[in-house]
């Protein structure tokens, strides 16, 4: 009777799993049914986060990210494990649909000089509702270990960049993964 109880829990998860799988109906992150909402950031753009996800605290973003160029707004979840970072930066050359590809590649070549151990993975374009996004993925270190890292960039307007980061504990990366992208997927204008 046991294993019948346990089998029929299981089918249960897997049958929530399957219904689950988007970020219009959640999805499952390490086991747990993460549920995602709609919020402004930077009072220029839309994205929908995880419905515990809380602002950083300056405090705790000067720790997490102790130099100045840290992102302007930092939401990470309630054991700081899991953060995405936005910025909106004026840039001299207008990133726009022909160039943000190009603009994606001097990032990574960036990263690639400062730190050569750094292992880099996919490097997309996605047509988003209102502009291209491109965004990279790759493996850095940290004080306490190796982490995951999606950086994405975005022209706005003639001469505004929407840039952020995504990063949790590589260990993790593989349920986060696909959340991520997920929700870079659907940043779109405020207006």
């Amino acid at each position: 009777m046991e294993h019948l109880d346990e089998t029929i829990i299981n089918l249960r998860k897997e049958k929530n799993k399957s219904e689950n799988t988007s970020i219009e109906t959640g999805l499952y992150i390490n086991d747990i049914l993460t549920c995602f909402h709609e919020v402004e950031v930077l009072n220029e753009f839309k994205i929908m986060l995880p419905t515990d996800f809380i602002t950083l605290s300056e405090v705790q973003a000067k720790i997490k990210y102790p130099s100045e160029q840290r992102p302007q707004i930092i939401k990470t979840n309630e054991e700081t494990s899991v953060n995405i970072g936005f910025s909106l930066v004026t840039v001299d050359i207008p990133i726009n649909d022909t160039n943000i590809k190009k603009e994606a590649e001097e990032l990574r070549k960036i990263l690639k000089q400062l730190n050569p151990a750094m292992e880099f993975y996919s490097l997309e374009v996605e047509q988003l509702e209102d502009f291209k996004l491109a965004w990279f993925d790759y493996k850095s270190f940290a004080l306490d270990g190796k982490m995951y890292n999606i950086m994405f960039v975005a022209g706005v307007g003639e001469n505004k960049m929407l840039h952020g980061i995504f990063n949790c504990k590589s260990g993790m990366h593989k349920d986060w993964q696909t959340a991520a992208i997920g929700m870079l997927k659907t940043i779109k204008l405020s207006n």
